[in-house]
């Protein structure tokens, strides 16, 4: 039997560039520092811009879709589901190919309500239904750095670009505007408790930094 997804904590904080650097080289001499990604996420939203929407009330239940592609590596493309409740989060995957997301930006997806994926039918009814659409591409690149014993991993995003106007996430040459070069996402995800040592890392800097800007 499969193991259900269990929801986990996030918290997402915005450092400056240089408050950055001073917290990748602490967080490497306590965790492990996984391959620095470049990522492209191509989000879903409704006519409507609801899931925009929902963020700016503050409501505590989201539900989005997004492609990711990882590295320019068309063997590494996945359709997400990423779901939030109470500021928890669980997100499902499945790998799709370059020809998948070719069919669903022509709108050829028909074929997606018999995949043996349930999250491939979920995104077929959701696009039929709910007409959620290719609204947005987000690129950046991630540092992420693990602590497998209490299961917590730090995600560092930076060199963050987007596009409004663009739809074709394989695009090489993509055009998109930065999105303020001078400061990053610091991203947590764990299950239970934050580590001490990082909680004092990473909300040690953000004290820091508030009393700097207030000087």
């Amino acid at each position: 039997m499969k193991k259900s997804l269990t929801y986990k904590n996030e918290i997402k904080k915005t450092f400056n560039i240089n408050t950055t650097e001073i917290l990748k080289r602490r967080l490497a001499l306590f965790m492990d520092i996984e391959n620095k990604e470049y990522i492209r996420d191509l989000y879903f939203d409704s006519p409507n811009n609801e899931d925009l929407i929902e963020k700016v009330n503050g409501e505590s239940i989201t539900e989005k879709f997004r492609i990711r592609y990882k590295n320019l590596d068309s063997t590494d493309i996945r359709l997400e589901k990423r779901m939030k409740k109470d500021g928890k989060y669980k997100k499902i995957s499945a790998i799709i190919t370059e020809e998948d997301v070719e069919n669903i930006l022509n709108g050829d997806i028909e074929y997606l309500a018999f995949s043996d994926k349930k999250i491939l039918r979920d995104f077929y009814l959701n696009i039929m239904c709910e007409k959620i659409e290719p609204k947005a591409i987000i690129e950046f690149e991630r540092q992420s750095f693990v602590y497998e014993k209490s299961d917590i991993t730090v995600n560092i995003d930076t060199s963050r670009r987007v596009s409004l106007n663009e739809e074709d996430i394989m695009d090489d040459e993509i055009k998109s505007v930065v999105i303020n070069e001078d400061t990053a996402v610091i991203e947590m995800r764990y299950n239970k408790n934050i580590p001490k040592f990082v909680d004092r890392l990473i909300f040690g800097e953000e004290e820091k930094e508030e009393r700097r800007k207030s000087m």
